[in-house]
């Protein structure tokens, strides 16, 4: 008899992808948040969720989590009392919750879509507060720190906070809209608030990360400053090395411009200021002419 469960009703031929009972512990009301790092189907139905389930029910490796969303789905993976392999560091008391969307492309998702997938990601962690609250646990509507996470504290975490080496659901995943969506669902308004030791550690992880991001694109904007670039129709010439002597022509791309790079990267004008400082300042390798899409 079908469980309603993929992962029950789909046995896994190679790898089992789930455990029963949970190894030493159980759910303390901890959810870590994913992205499942596989392409999204934005043409036609969405299938990027069922396509990902059947994938790691046929996985050799360890990877999958309690339930799984894209735009049109829900998927649930396995039940909360289960153990899922979604994170090394907090498997055996954590629920996993993943998008089949890739980290570092939120940015270049249709609005709607995006919308779509934060609201169903949402509807997934609403079900789990409730299934706490079953058990009598409440969690609160609130991110949480790595160290919280692997502390058992209830509440919601990035992968890239509580996992080793992970970077998931990304910089460009908007925690505000996810909150407030998944509060929404439980027909609340209201956010839990962060101490200000929560947030610095937030805060300290973001800026870990958004110094990957600049370091990532450093070499993309070395491009842009040396060999030129074209917005539209209009050329702009390049510079002949990038060094500290480039600063005032590099602080000349105009503010189309460093909108157009925001929009290729993915980060924001901010970080783009940020990276150009550091080309600026550190140097950077020259990989060709570039066309900048208008903006």
């Amino acid at each position: 008899m079908a469980t309603g469960f993929y992962l029950l009703d789909n046995p896994q031929p190679i790898t089992a992808q789930y455990g029963y009972p949970r190894r030493g512990a159980s759910l303390s009301g901890t959810c870590i948040i994913h992205t499942a790092e596989c392409l999204a189907d934005l043409v036609g139905a969405d299938t990027s969720a069922e396509n990902t389930a059947n994938f790691i029910r046929t996985r050799a490796d360890y990877g999958s989590y309690h339930t799984l969303v894209d735009s049109d789905s829900i998927i649930e993976m396995a039940p909360y009392e289960y153990e899922t392999w979604q994170d090394s560091q907090t498997n055996p008391w954590a629920v996993g919750i993943s998008a089949a969307v890739q980290a570092d492309f939120w940015h270049t998702y249709p609005l709607a879509f995006r919308e779509k997938v934060y609201r169903n990601m949402a509807a997934a962690a609403a079900d789990f507060v409730r299934y706490m609250k079953t058990k009598g646990i409440t969690v609160p509507v609130k991110r949480i720190t790595g160290a919280q996470a692997r502390a058992r504290v209830p509440g919601f975490c990035a992968h890239g906070d509580s996992g080793v080496d992970r970077h998931d659901p990304g910089s460009g995943f908007d925690w505000t809209k996810f909150l407030k969506y998944v509060n929404e669902a439980l027909g609340t308004n209201k956010e839990d608030t962060l101490t200000a030791a929560e947030v610095k550690q937030i805060n300290a992880h973001t800026t870990a990360e958004v110094n990957r991001g600049v370091d990532k694109v450093i070499d993309y904007l070395g491009a842009v400053l040396v060999s030129g670039y074209t917005v539209g129709d209009v050329k702009y010439p390049g510079i002949a090395k990038v060094d500290i002597q480039n600063q005032k022509e590099a602080r000349a791309l105009d503010a189309k411009v460093t909108l157009a790079l925001s929009k290729a990267s993915g980060l924001t004008t901010e970080q783009i200021e940020a990276a150009v400082k550091k080309a600026i300042t550190e140097g950077a390798k020259v990989t060709g002419n570039l066309t900048i899409e208008q903006v």
